[in-house]
């Protein structure tokens, strides 16, 4: 991240000195599914300059979230501002990194594609058109997957899938070191809390 006034810290500039801390909170506030930031409240700084601002400060929090900007690289993008105030800045950031990070994930998962339900069923395959005798069971799976996470926003899809038993031995051996590696995570994430 580097700073460059015209596309980085100048617009926080033009935001009063005495209300950016709360102007960075709303962005982040915003950011995490809350009220928009509204411009009435910063009429001063001419509208352009606002929006730009608001982008600043989304970037940076994400930047802090998500890349793990350091203090000395969030500082150094924010030297056109006072000493003292780009501390405070990004002490408020830091604040509420874990609230970014975990509205960022959250988005991130209600925008892929999950599995909503699914169907299965056995079949037998009697005969082909060159084998008479065939007799081979095969798996049937209907997987219905869906984008949304409202009845209102969802974006369904089914998907069919045929397996031999071989096949689905596999998928089922996938699926149980998945289980386990999650199984671990989540054991892991709890014992890092304690």
């Amino acid at each position: 991240m580097k700073s460059n006034e015209s596309e980085g810290t100048f617009p926080l500039t033009r935001i009063p000195a005495h209300s950016l801390i709360k102007f960075v909170h709303h962005v982040i506030d915003e950011m995490c599914g809350g009220v928009c930031v509204s411009h009435e409240n910063y009429e001063e700084t001419p509208l352009d300059t606002f929006w730009i601002a608001t982008q600043t400060v989304k970037t940076l929090a994400q930047s802090i979230a998500v890349e793990n900007t350091t203090e000395d690289e969030a500082l150094t993008f924010l030297q056109a501002l006072d000493k003292e105030l780009s501390q405070e800045i990004y002490e408020a950031l830091q604040s509420r990194k874990e609230e970014v990070t975990k509205f960022m994930v959250q988005e991130s998962i209600a925008s892929t594609r999950h599995l909503k339900d699914f169907d299965w069923n056995v079949k037998l395959a009697v005969a082909s058109d060159k084998v008479l005798n065939l007799n081979e069971p095969y798996v049937s799976l209907q997987l219905h997957t869906s984008t949304g996470t409202t009845d209102f926003d969802e974006d369904t899809k089914n998907i069919s899938v045929e397996m031999t038993l071989t096949e689905v031995d596999r998928l089922l051996e996938n699926l149980k070191e998945v289980q386990k590696k999650l199984t671990d995570y989540q054991s892991n994430k709890v014992a890092i809390k304690n």
